[in-house]
């Protein structure tokens, strides 16, 4: 006589499948990335131009791609240097870019990102340029989606909404706030915040 089926033992052995199977979709959903060309020479819509209005160069400054996520701004890496075009270029403007992979984000898929510019022979960060008073640039969020074409064309990764930057030489930045002391009150009435600058 033949032992009838363990079903709780195979219940068990199928749920244990079921979540290892959407454990390895879901790491193979945080896997995905969609190209995108990190350039902007693909027509003058796109320049980055000096505070005087001349389209950029100098390799001293650097352009840098950011993609906007839950948790901010995250820089996208990969190939080209970034680094803007030496002057006498036949492409003033534009900088040596790549096709870099954007993480976690599918096809279809809308995503915002950024494109900031400072002089990196100064800053070593954009921040620290703002805060330092450096010449910057940014474009702000820009709209960014992946949909191939059939068949697939060049044009389908290009920074089609990334508008053109002119930079502006930055105020220095003001004292920061070394400590905040709240206004005395009574009872159900608002605190007046009063900014301590030494």
């Amino acid at each position: 006589m033949q032992n009838p089926p363990n079903w709780a033992a195979r219940r068990q052995h199928s749920c244990a499948l079921s979540t290892l199977a959407a454990l390895t979709l879901a790491s193979l959903a945080g896997a995905q990335s969609v190209p995108v060309s990190f350039n902007n020479n693909f027509d003058t819509g796109h320049l980055a131009y000096d505070p005087a209005g001349a389209p950029l160069v100098g390799t001293n400054y650097l352009a840098q791609l950011l993609l906007d996520t839950p948790t901010g701004l995250v820089t996208v890496t990969g190939p080209g240097s970034g680094l803007f075009r030496q002057p006498g270029t036949t492409v003033p403007g534009t900088w040596t870019g790549g096709t870099r992979q954007l993480p976690g984000i599918g096809y279809d898929q809308p995503v915002q990102l950024e494109v900031r510019i400072w002089d990196v022979t100064l800053y070593t960060t954009y921040e620290a340029a703002v805060i330092g008073g450096g010449i910057t640039g940014t474009s702000g969020l820009f709209a960014y989606t992946f949909s191939p074409s059939a068949p697939p064309s060049p044009t389908d990764t290009w920074l089609k909404n990334l508008p053109s930057i002119r930079l502006v030489d930055q105020p220095s930045a003001p004292p920061l706030v070394e400590s905040i002391t709240p206004g005395v009150v009574g009872e159900g009435e608002p605190a007046e915040i009063v900014p301590k600058i030494s």
